[in-house]
């Protein structure tokens, strides 16, 4: 049953009153009644109405018990503010019924508005039809939006000067220049973390008082409720009454949005196979893929996209653009990351990535975000290690990326991955030289292909040449002299004469084909070393 605060009575009374109330209480009632005989004990369930004279008299005046009382009486000592806690006093030239009678019809006008609130969820009218119901009451804009920051419902009799507004009812959606400004002063993050009504009074985003509830759901949230107090100002009534309005909201989206429906059915399926894939048989597996519209064998990869500050960024926002750009890939969110389930038609997958990549990296950027690609697989037992291998070129990539190892100077520029996706099979050797690392880095170290290295540089160092560079490009070229002397920008007959040189310093032998994959190896195994 709706109760109601003394904030909401008062506000919507309108008389001159003083309070006495200790501790900021905020006492809710279900209904008003006269004050009761002298041998009856006034409710504790329900407001108090009485002249202040009869209040003061009253003997079973106890915690918990609070009045409305009408001034009859001249102020004098006798009001101390022990015997006129818990009392708010109407200083109005009004008779007793009059007052009762006003209260009462707060009461009603109150309920009559939680009452068809409640048939409208029973018979799902929506959204929209409680804000209807609403506006007459809370006499403010308000505007419901959901996580991709689309307008769903909004007031449509409350006139808003807001700037916000007039572009959030012209496109029908907040635009990437609110989104960013969102993002700036952290709004999306308190999004995500408050159960509670937010309270922004800092006009960093709206030039009114503006109230805020979002309904979290799965690391995220579904839908948020906005009010700007921009025809009434900001008060505790304004607040009371958003409250009420959001717990019948929150029943809304309880029902419509939190359900199963197909997206959470493909999206527990690949955050189980990403949590226990090798856990799985393969029986069930093909079962679960196929009410979910996903083949278990053909041509797949997969991105993850990572974000440094996920807290503060609009994800499911950010999933609808990914979905929208990517229409046959399978969008979740897992974690604070995005993932994507690439399926292709056949084996081009390189091919096809490379398209993907370019439809989203944009949008990668803007995010400040970091994606991960897996190589190519071919069944949905081996989405795990497709993501492993994702979150493995992450880790790695903005590793060499942070400590600028990938424009080394024995680096082919060609060859530098970019600094926002990283692809795991660029980072194939990274890998196994970071594993290796993990173990005891100290030997490979000590093994004959980095001492060899080691001596290069130092001769490089004494002698001022380039010998490191020159074997590095020579090698990578395929042994090729006079692609390495395009490169390198050298005559060919020089490269020759330096890789001669260098084998008569070093001992190596360039045919042995185990040899020089040991020393490209070393070289990568040497960057981390310097």
């Amino acid at each position: 049953m709706l109760k109601l605060t003394f904030d909401i009575l008062l506000d919507e009374l309108k008389y001159h009153y003083t309070i006495h109330l200790q501790n900021n209480k905020k006492p809710m009632f279900e209904w008003a009644k006269l004050l009761p005989l002298k041998n009856v004990r006034p409710s504790s369930q329900y407001l108090n109405v009485c002249l202040l004279s009869e209040a003061m008299e009253c003997p079973y005046k106890e915690k918990g018990k609070y009045y409305l009382c009408l001034r009859d009486r001249i102020a004098d000592s006798l009001e101390t503010e022990e015997l006129l806690n818990d009392m708010v006093i109407i200083n109005e030239n009004i008779n007793l019924f009059e007052l009762f009678n006003h209260v009462q019809e707060v009461f009603i006008k109150m309920n009559n508005w939680t009452v068809q609130m409640q048939e409208s969820i029973v018979n799902n009218k929506g959204i929209q039809d409680l804000i209807d119901l609403s506006e007459p009451i809370l006499k403010n804009h308000i505007s419901v939006l959901d996580a991709t920051f689309k307008l769903l419902a909004h007031t449509k009799n409350i006139e808003c000067n807001d700037p916000i507004i007039s572009d959030l009812l012209h496109l029908g959606y907040h635009p990437e220049i609110m989104i960013k400004k969102l993002k700036m002063f952290r709004h999306i993050e308190h999004y995500k973390q408050s159960e509670e009504i937010l309270i922004d009074k800092t006009l960093n985003i709206s030039k009114y008082v503006a109230l805020e509830k979002a309904f979290n759901y799965n690391n995220t949230y579904s839908i948020q409720v906005v009010m700007l107090c921009c025809q009434r100002d900001f008060s505790e009534c304004q607040f009371d009454l958003f409250r009420i309005l959001i717990d019948h909201v929150r029943i809304y989206v309880d029902r419509k949005y939190l359900n199963k429906d197909i997206y959470n059915m493909y999206a527990t399926l690949i955050q189980d196979l990403i949590q226990n894939g090798k856990l799985f048989r393969k029986e069930s597996v093909m079962e679960r893929a196929k009410y979910v519209n996903i083949p278990y064998s053909a041509y797949f990869n997969l991105f993850v996209i990572s974000f440094d500050d996920a807290e503060n960024i609009p994800l499911n926002r950010v999933m609808q653009e990914l979905s929208e750009r990517l229409t046959t890939s399978k969008v979740i969110m897992y974690g604070q990351s995005i993932v994507l389930v690439n399926i292709y038609n056949d084996k081009n997958v390189d091919e096809y990535c490379e398209q993907k990549i370019s439809k989203i990296k944009d949008i990668i950027i803007n995010h400040s975000a970091y994606g991960g690609v897996s190589s190519c697989f071919y069944n949905l037992l081996q989405l795990q290690i497709a993501y492993e291998q994702a979150i493995s070129a992450i880790s790695l990539g903005k590793k060499k990326a942070v400590e600028n190892l990938l424009s080394h100077h024995f680096n082919d520029k060609e060859n530098i991955l970019n600094h926002s996706i990283f692809r795991f099979e660029d980072i194939y050797i990274d890998y196994i030289i970071d594993l290796c690392e993990e173990k005891n880095f100290e030997i490979l170290e000590m093994s004959n292909c980095i001492q060899i290295l080691k001596n290069i540089d130092d001769y490089d160092r004494k002698h001022n040449t380039r010998y490191m560079k020159i074997l590095f490009i020579y090698l990578t070229n395929e042994r090729n002299a006079t692609q390495a002397a395009k490169k390198l920008y050298m005559h060919r007959n020089n490269i020759i004469y330096h890789v001669n040189r260098i084998k008569e310093l070093t001992g190596i032998n360039l045919d042995d084909y185990e040899q020089r994959l040991k020393i490209i190896i070393a070289f990568k195994i040497f960057e981390q070393i310097k």
